[in-house]
């Protein structure tokens, strides 16, 4: 595993806004990440891996508190945390000098711990065709509760088995209730917007 800071590959991702375009792991090459994390009020920020290994960010130049490293030998599946101090640190009570969180623009995190899993987030939605506005017949569904459990199959992927059924019924679309990372019983609370909920998937199903 190597670790490099390169400005020429960070500057261009500063005018891309909302956040969610501009932090988070991006792949740059099938092994090499830029991890870039937006930590103002960090003193040191670095990626601690589940492998053993963890790596500084360097703070951008100019930057609004972006900090950034660009790692080779990874893959997908690997999981990362962030390890961050800072002097604004109000949890240190609690917590000590160093604050291990998960990064908010992971596509998957760890139900039940700060890590979180690198993925791939690219879709080919080729051949794809929606209905027209007016034409549209929604069947909303929630995943956690649409189903009942199915031995060896994930919740996403027992619920996208249905969709036959659901189209024979005669509906065209389908309207997911909250799938992101939550902590509490519906998905209305959320813990990573950007991130599935890992009890009823993976980010690939």
């Amino acid at each position: 595993m190597v670790a490099t800071f390169s400005s020429t590959s960070i500057l261009p991702l500063q005018s891309k806004w909302p956040l969610a375009a501009s932090c988070g792991p991006v792949w740059l090459t099938a092994s090499k990440v830029l991890l870039r994390v937006w930590a103002p009020h960090a003193e040191t920020v670095r990626i601690e891996f589940e492998k053993g290994v963890s790596v500084e960010l360097v703070r951008e130049p100019g930057g609004p508190g972006f900090w950034s490293v660009e790692v080779g030998g990874l893959k997908t599946g690997d999981r990362y945390r962030i390890a961050l101090t800072s002097s604004w640190n109000d949890c240190f009570h609690e917590e000590g000098e160093v604050l291990v969180r998960r990064d908010p623009y992971a596509r998957e995190a760890d139900f039940d711990s700060a890590w979180c899993v690198l993925t791939d987030t690219h879709f080919d939605w080729s051949g794809f065709s929606p209905p027209f506005y007016n034409e549209l017949i929604i069947y909303e569904l929630h995943v956690g509760s649409f189903h009942p459990r199915c031995e060896g199959k994930s919740d996403f992927t027992a619920t996208a088995d249905a969709f036959p059924y659901i189209k024979d019924l005669g509906f065209n679309a389908v309207q997911l209730m909250p799938v992101t990372e939550f902590g509490g019983i519906w998905g209305f609370n959320p813990r990573q917007l950007l991130s599935v909920h890992g009890k009823w998937g993976s980010v690939r199903e």
